[in-house]
């Protein structure tokens, strides 16, 4: 309840729900280094309060109780940063625990038998990719060779299309242009936020195993996607949470618009593509008006009654 509190209340204050980290406070090296989002955060406010036997932090969806990637994931990156800062090994617990849930859960399917596509419910880029942002993590650590060829089953996905119940789609609007779903659907929905934690994720899993280099063309490819399309996700006055083919367009919470600026300008960190610095400036611009704040907070309203209708 505090968590949703702290996101409603976004609308109405000047913080923010997310932050970038800050590699300066190491006190480990790390050839990955932090992720990109300053987890430790979550952490603190609590956002992981109910666990399994094992330790892996459970969801609440609907009333019940689940088990997430995503949820998993970014317990797991938020206590790789406590591991950076201190030094303690006993924060990278967490991380191998979702390895091994990793390895335990992942399927194939009868279009893609070498794959490994992971199910929260629904196939997800997002939970390819952060996979494979704790994978690389994980391989600092042991230099299990085994993490190599696990690493490439959880990137085949992002080379099959939807049809074939992988995570890739066409971006029908813009020519030569694909996207790697956080919702695979057809028609699709393409949220950005997603596709972005792709990216991060085939860009980490590259840089600590150099001879995956379908990570590297998949990475440098979607950058050109999202460089192509990002002015559909701009309002004028906000961002987007998706552009939709066939459907309406979904206008971002003040959370994940927040977030949509925070990865945009790591996109820019990584890449030195300047129109990722100007859109986070713009949308950043965007959000420090509270008639935007205010005015996006009733769209998101409309479109969550037009959702349950």
């Amino acid at each position: 309840m505090i968590h949703k509190f702290t996101k409603f209340a976004l609308y109405f204050n000047k913080k923010k729900y997310w932050t970038l980290s800050d590699n300066d406070t190491l006190n480990i090296e790390s050839v990955s280094g932090l992720y990109f989002l300053n987890l430790k955060d979550r952490l603190e406010d609590k956002h992981y309060n109910k666990f399994d036997k094992n330790g892996l932090p459970l969801r609440f969806v609907n009333g019940k109780v689940s088990y997430n990637y995503t949820t998993i994931c970014s317990y797991a990156l938020a206590n790789w940063q406590l591991y950076l800062e201190s030094g303690d090994k006993k924060h990278t617990v967490p991380l191998l625990n979702a390895i091994d849930y990793l390895y335990k859960t992942g399927s194939s399917t009868e279009y893609c038998d070498s794959g490994v596509f992971l199910y929260s419910g629904n196939l997800s880029a997002i939970n390819q990719g952060q996979a494979l942002s704790i994978l690389a993590r994980a391989y600092e650590i042991n230099k299990n060779e085994n993490y190599i060829e696990f690493a490439k089953k959880i990137i085949l996905p992002f080379e099959v299309l939807i049809e074939n119940r992988g995570v890739k789609a066409h971006f029908k609007t813009v020519n030569n242009v694909f996207w790697y779903e956080e919702y695979p659907q057809t028609p699709p929905k393409h949220v950005l936020n997603g596709m972005i934690y792709s990216l991060i994720g085939l860009r980490e899993i590259y840089q600590v195993m150099p001879q995956l280099k379908i990570a590297k063309d998949l990475f440098d490819q979607g950058v050109t996607y999202v460089e192509k399309t990002l002015h559909l996700f701009d309002t004028g006055k906000w961002s987007w949470y998706w552009v939709a083919e066939g459907d309406f367009n979904y206008k971002a919470s003040a959370m994940y618009h927040n977030l949509h600026i925070c990865q945009l300008k790591h996109l820019y960190n990584l890449t030195g593509n300047i129109i990722f610095s100007e859109y986070a400036n713009r949308f950043e611009s965007y959000s420090q008006k509270r008639s935007n704040k205010l005015l996006a907070g009733f769209a998101l309203l409309k479109n969550k009654i037009r959702l349950l209708n």
